[in-house]
């Protein structure tokens, strides 16, 4: 099992996985740095993975990662799912963006009761680093 993540900035891009040992891999886009979506497919299909709002976030980017956007497309995407009260599929659907069927993904924000973002849950469980 993998834990994911994505952080999007206007020139900076990143998708993290944690495995259960602790070991994180990062893929990185920013200028001067070559973008290889080919190890990021197959982690995605060769593994499960867990995210937290992952389905209407994290997924969504890592799809359009993966189909060639840029930095700034991929900022402008994340801003639209963010700032939208669009649900996660009317967004691919406009994007044109395809979540593989085949990715074997869990988004805990279900699986958590209340409405709070998973820092403050952390905070709450007193994980040390938030």
């Amino acid at each position: 099992m993998l834990y994911v993540d994505v952080e999007t900035f206007h020139d900076y891009f990143l998708i993290s996985f944690l495995d259960d040992d602790g070991r994180v891999a990062h893929y990185e886009m920013f200028e001067g740095k070559h973008w290889n979506p080919w190890p990021i497919k197959e982690i995605m299909l060769k593994n499960t993975t867990v995210g937290f709002n992952s389905n209407h976030y994290d997924l969504l980017m890592i799809a359009a990662a993966i189909g060639g956007r840029d930095n700034a497309e991929l900022k402008a995407l994340s801003d639209r799912i963010i700032k939208s009260d669009s649900p996660a599929w009317e967004i691919a659907k406009s994007e044109r963006l395809k979540i593989d069927p085949e990715w074997d993904h869990i988004d805990i924000i279900n699986v958590i009761p209340g409405q709070a973002r998973l820092k403050i849950y952390a905070a709450r469980i007193g994980q040390p680093r938030l």
